[in-house]
């Protein structure tokens, strides 16, 4: 069915289109009246609040002649903040409308918390530390424990909790952790917590925190901005699993969000894909210790993709040498000696000549017939659906980032092919 939407000539008329999407064109489309009704009103002031921000500063204040480096570098900052508001918004809605479309599966893959738990500190190392907060992490299960659950989908709950946590807190700090609460055989029922030492939330707000679009008062969305989805999407993955989500919070003495999912137990040398997988890091373990070191063969057709990629992956101390599409990937790993093959490849999956689907599977295939060492190969797309996650793993690819790529993640993913010890950066 087509549908009317306005062609802006610039970024103000784009500002209208929430307007009428969610109060007139949906009608058309068979979307759900109050949903729409209800994500004008949380999600139009936010996307306006944006949009503007990119397109007075970008278009406005940047191109100004004679700007200090200081202020170039706020402007920029604010674009970069505004665009990441706009994105987690965007794929916000997106889950939530899959899930209740029931158009949401899980998968089972396997997953040890200990390195889970890492990760999400380590991705938002960054935020916390700009604020001046403590952030730290505790798995008080068996250490070389793994279980099978989605694991995907269990960062991105960890990741809300995590960043609403940092949002909230003014100072102190903010405490991942992890436990086993109840086990029945391999099945076990693992409970993430966490502990924030914000603003707190009083009782009477608690019970509308997990609905869609939600937040405990408005003041709260004008001082902290966002919508209000991320907890309803944690508590609707958490029911998913077979879990729950709950809240303990004074005002002032901050808060804990906690959630439950039960998980199946994986015995030892068994893998849900058979791919290789992290090892559990060590409690002691230091972000950044390693060494980074290696080089990675890009395969993306969009020159600013390609510039973004190269700039991070130098900041990560990594060279890269870029191919266009999936057929110059096949080739640069096909006609490459032995001692000379990348240590792993980001492969865009949709590009000319020959997607990235097909270019992995290619390679796979070369491998097996030359025995030669399997790559590790990243999936770089803007698919949100976890049909392309599937999609990426069953034709050989070992991880997926999306995009836009933020430096952190790139460096979670870098991290577990690529860190050296440390011991050898004296080599």
């Amino acid at each position: 069915m087509h549908l009317d939407l306005p062609q802006p000539n610039d970024l103000h008329q784009c500002e209208r289109w929430p307007m009428t999407v969610a109060c007139g064109s949906h009608q058309n489309i068979g979307i759900d009246d109050k949903f729409w009704c209800v994500f004008h009103i949380a999600g139009d002031v936010s996307i306006r609040t944006d949009l503007k921000n990119v397109n007075q500063i970008f278009a406005q204040m940047l191109l100004m002649p004679n700007l200090q480096e200081t202020e170039r570098t706020d402007y920029a900052r604010t674009i970069l903040s505004s665009g990441q508001t706009l994105l987690t918004l965007l794929n916000d809605i997106l889950d939530l409308s899959k899930i209740e479309a029931g158009k949401f599966q899980l998968e089972s893959t396997a997953f040890a918390p200990q390195a889970l738990l890492h990760e999400t500190c380590d991705l938002f190392a960054g935020a916390a530390h700009t604020k001046g907060l403590q952030l730290d992490y505790q798995w008080l299960g068996p250490l070389e424990q793994r279980y099978l659950a989605d694991s995907h989908r269990l960062r991105q709950m960890l990741a809300n909790l995590v960043g609403n946590a940092i949002k909230f807190t003014a100072q102190g700090s903010v405490r991942i952790e992890g436990k086993q609460t109840q086990i029945e055989g391999p099945a076990v029922l693992l409970e993430f917590a966490v502990r924030d030492s914000g603003i707190g939330i009083a009782s009477e707000k608690i019970g509308v925190l997990f609905k869609p679009f939600s937040q405990a008062d408005s003041s709260t969305t004008r001082e902290f901005g966002g919508t209000g989805l991320g907890l309803s999407i944690v508590r609707q993955l958490a029911m998913a699993m077979g879990g729950d989500v709950g809240v303990d919070s004074e005002p002032g003495k901050g808060s804990t969000f906690w959630f439950r999912i039960r998980v199946q137990t994986v015995a030892d040398g068994q893998d849900s894909r058979g791919m290789p997988r992290a090892e559990p890091m060590p409690s002691n373990h230091v972000p950044g210790a390693g060494l980074l070191r290696g080089h990675v063969l890009v395969a993306e057709d969009n020159p600013i993709n390609a510039l973004v990629i190269k700039a991070l992956l130098g900041r990560l101390g990594i060279t890269m040498t870029l191919v266009g599409d999936g057929q110059q990937a096949v080739e640069a790993i096909v006609h490459c000696a032995a001692g000379e093959l990348p240590d792993l490849i980001l492969m865009d999956l949709h590009m000319p000549v020959m997607d990235g689907y097909s270019a992995t599977e290619q390679i796979r295939q070369w491998e097996a017939q030359h025995a030669r060492r399997h790559l590790p190969i990243i999936a770089l797309t803007a698919d949100a659906f976890e049909e392309d996650r599937r999609h990426c793993l069953a034709v050989g690819m070992n991880d997926f980032l999306s995009k836009p790529i933020a430096l952190e993640s790139l460096k979670v993913a870098m991290t577990q092919w690529l860190a050296q010890p440390s011991t050898e950066k004296q080599a």
